[in-house]
């Protein structure tokens, strides 16, 4: 980009040191033009995002500040407002010839003039004079764009958490749980990558130490959306048949984002198997409806205290590492789309794991699993799965069908295992229809779901081997803009207990855009509890986007709950929180919890009292501390920080400037991602594997002269990659001046800038245009440059101990070299 700067300015007849200009006022506290005697006008791109919208006419004064010309300043901006932004800033910038980068900042358009490039950089444009612009092909437009930051070519992570626990139960006594310690990472060099995790904890045998979840190596062919995996690999399949740990090899080819570390292990049916101490939070309509402390284990989501009572339940999962699952109430059944003629699949080979343990057991038994899933058009996806071993052995197909002949989308699946417990069968199949109407939305969603009690899968527990039927149907339609009505139906069916029924019908109403109120009817049979109507009424207000209070009652369940919580942002130095107290079936639960984002690590507090009353809810209690951070390297940069997902930057400054990198979205508000200072770089941990991401930096600096640059970088990483950025450059000075030899302009003259105290300076080209003007870009203050002509002719220039970017040298004479 420099070269490409420098060769345009050349070329141009508009970099003519002169006082050419007229003067206009744009409004009473517009300053005075400058002194023309020392005045520069350049023609400079103007920059968008690193696009090149065109050049604008630049004035700039001996203080180095910049006003902007408005014929070329319209022209240039015009193809990127809407009609409305063009006419309006054309009405009022009607007044003036020339406009200050503060009066333009007032009409919402920031610009910044970079002495160090010779450019203009838009920094932020009002959205009211911007068209609307489609999301999707905005990020397209993203991802198209080459990343400026390379990945490193050997970085690495590892993120170390641990869960501190307190218990005292009335009766019982205290006791304090060894602590769990999780350590996962990643380790990548170039195109491969090791994965892996294990930690410190109660074992299967009630010993404590050490164990091992996974270690995996990884080879991704990114164009071609597939991995190879060798190791223990876990396995991917239709929802019916689950996920396996084989000891082997693997290759999948898939769209979705890959996420090793997930929490959670998902079995066969609604089965998963939860790999540390977490917690369990209901979710209803955004409200936390119940927090539930659970141990490592296996658990089966229809045996989940969820209050059902509405369409939008979700179940959050935090493991002890801080990591979280949210799922909605069929997080499990639904399947992925894909584009027409698009693909899937996934074969692995090798030692089937026993999943009943905390670390992998293989017992010598030799697996294989597969699958594969193809939308034939826009109205049909077929797909199809197998999972063998020496004991058992398991298929299953899937079909997705867009009726003709009345709307909505059918979703089936049929599996069929054969094993110890004979021949077993698994089949779900659902129903999907949404409306859009003139009010909002009408949709109905059925589901039916049934097991044999003979059905089974390779190296999964037998645990829950039961008969099985499940059927729910749910119905939703906005009555009004802000009123919505849910219905649902739900009936479940094991060979083990009698048939369970539960109905429930809401009415949701958006009195505000901060207050919204639920009432309705619930009905069930065969539950667990008494009685078998009731009423349910909630009620929610929202302080901000982040914070809100809310109350439930629910009369069939004799459960009553007021809460408030504030979702922490992410942001160092951001605090949240989630209080609450109820009243459920006689016995009262008081629960809080406080999250706080550091800058290099992160910390949960959990708290929790019970009894049988009012009277005696702190006779059982019950804390947890979650504290996590993150090691990584890259390229000779290291960093703590909080805990990373995928991939990672590290940010730091330049050698020779003593300040500190700061990243984030919104540096101008002091809100900020990550900081380099004593224990390393600044660590940006939420970079997503293969996608584009644009990092925003600043430099906190006291006393020490720098170009920051850009102020922004787009990276893109590989799963388990990390990159290095290193900001900042002390090299910011312009020189610019006219060569004359013999009294005549130096014309297109060639040759070369060297320096003899500026130590690591690269030697740059030298030209002259056809007027004998010259620039040279990135220079150092008080250093000397020596610039020789290809003819032999030398002359220096000593750039003075300036904070400006601006060197005029004015006119810089050389006799004429003998013949």
């Amino acid at each position: 980009m420099t070269l490409l700067l420098f060769t345009a300015l050349i070329s141009s007849p508009a970099l003519a040191l002169n006082a050419a200009g007229a003067q206009g006022n744009l409004s009473a506290e517009q300053p005075a033009r400058s002194d023309p005697r020392s005045v520069t006008i350049l023609s400079l791109p103007l920059l968008r995002e690193e696009d090149v919208l065109g050049e604008i006419e630049v004035e700039i004064d001996a203080a180095g500040a910049a006003r902007f010309e408005r014929f070329t300043l319209l022209r240039t901006l015009g193809p990127i407002l809407s009609d409305e932004g063009r006419a309006k800033l054309s009405e009022d910038l009607v007044d003036t010839d020339y406009i200050s980068a503060r009066a333009l900042s007032e009409l919402g358009i920031e610009m910044r003039f970079d002495m160090s490039r010779l450019e203009v950089v838009i920094g932020r444009l009002d959205t009211n004079l911007l068209p609307v612009v489609d999301l999707e092909s905005r990020n397209r437009r993203l991802e198209d764009r080459e990343p400026t930051i390379q990945p490193s070519g050997f970085s690495t992570f590892l993120n170390v958490a641990g869960n501190f626990e307190y218990v005292d139960n009335d009766g019982f006594g205290t006791s304090t749980p060894d602590p769990d310690i999780i350590a996962f990472g990643a380790t990548r060099i170039g195109d491969f990558a090791l994965q892996y995790e294990g930690g410190l904890t109660s074992l299967d045998d009630g010993e404590y130490g050490p164990y091992r979840r996974f270690v995996r190596g990884i080879y991704d062919i990114e164009n071609r959306y597939m991995r190879i995996s060798a190791g223990e690999v876990q396995t991917m399949s239709l929802p019916l048949l689950g996920t396996q740990l084989i000891g082997g090899v693997g290759v999948e080819r898939r769209r979705r984002i890959f996420d090793p570390f997930e929490p959670v292990f998902q079995l066969g049916g609604r089965r998963l198997r939860i790999n540390s101490p977490s917690t369990i939070e209901i979710i209803n309509n955004g409200n936390l409806v119940s927090t539930i402390p659970v141990e490592q284990g296996i658990y089966d989501l229809d045996q989940l205290p969820l209050a059902f009572g509405a369409n939008d339940v979700q179940v959050v999962i935090r493991d002890a590492a801080g990591r979280t699952t949210t799922t909605d109430f069929n997080y499990f059944f639904d399947p992925v789309d894909l584009e027409v003629g698009d693909y899937e699949f996934g074969a692995f080979a090798g030692f089937v794991s026993d999943l009943t343990g905390l670390q992998p057991s293989y017992g010598g038994k030799v697996g294989a699993s597969a699958f594969y899933r193809r939308a034939i058009s826009p109205s049909l996806l077929l797909g199809g799965a197998f999972q063998l071993s020496e004991d058992v052995q398991a298929a299953a197909a899937e079909i997705r069908l867009v009726p003709q002949i009345f709307p909505g989308v059918i979703e089936t699946q049929l599996a069929m295992s054969n094993g110890d417990n004979g021949i077993g069968f698994a089949t779900r199949t659902g129903y999907r229809w949404s409306q859009a109407i003139p009010q909002g939305s009408r949709q109905i969603s059925i589901l039916f779901d049934y097991e044999s009690n003979g059905f089974e899968l390779p190296g999964q527990p037998d645990l829950f081997r039961q008969e099985r039927l499940s059927i729910n149907a749910t119905y939703g339609q906005s009555l009004s803009p802000s009123t919505f009505l849910n219905a649902g139906i739900s009936q479940i069916i094991r060979d083990t207990n009698p048939g369970q029924t539960t109905a429930f019908a809401d009415i949701v109403h958006q009195f505000t855009d901060r207050l919204r109120a639920t009432g309705g009817v619930q009905y069930g049979r065969n539950d667990g509890f008494d009685t078998e109507w009731g009423v349910r009424v909630g009620i929610t207000f929202l302080f901000d986007r982040n914070s809100r209070v809310n109350a439930d009652a629910q009369t069939r369940r004799s459960l009553y709950r007021v809460g408030a919580n504030r979702g922490a942002e992410n942001r160092v130095g951001a605090w949240g929180y989630d209080v609450g107290i109820e009243r459920n079936s006689g016995s009262t639960l008081a629960d809080a919890s406080l999250q706080y984002r550091g800058n290099r690590f992160d910390a949960r507090l959990l708290a929790q009292t019970s009894g049988d009353g009012f009277g005696s809810v702190t006779d059982n209690r019950r804390a947890q501390l979650q504290l996590s951070t993150a090691f990584a390297y890259a390229d000779g940069a290291f960093g703590i920080g909080r805990s990373i997902t995928d991939g990672f930057a590290l940010v730091q400054p330049v050698d020779g400037i003593g300040g500190e990198a700061i990243v984030g979205n919104n540096l101008n508000e002091g809100e900020y991602l990550g900081r380099s200072g004593t224990f390393g770089a600044a660590v940006v941990p939420d970079i997503l594997g293969y996608q584009t991401r644009e990092i925003v930096y600043d430099i906190d600096a006291d006393g020490t002269v720098f170009d920051v640059g850009d102020g922004n970088d787009r990276v893109r990483v590989a799963t388990g990659g990390g990159t290095k950025i290193l900001i900042g450059n002390t090299r910011f000075v312009s020189a610019v001046g006219t060569l004359m030899i013999d009294q005549e302009p130096g014309v297109l003259l060639v040759g070369e800038v060297t320096s003899r105290d500026d130590e690591g300076f690269e030697p740059l080209a030298f030209y002259t245009n056809s007027a004998g003007r010259f620039s040279i870009l990135g220079l150092a203050p008080d250093k000397i440059y020596l610039i020789t002509l290809r003819d032999g002719r030398e002359f220096a220039i000593t750039v003075p101990d300036t904070d400006q970017g601006l060197l005029r040298l004015g006119t810089v004479t050389l006799e004429r070299s003998e013949e």
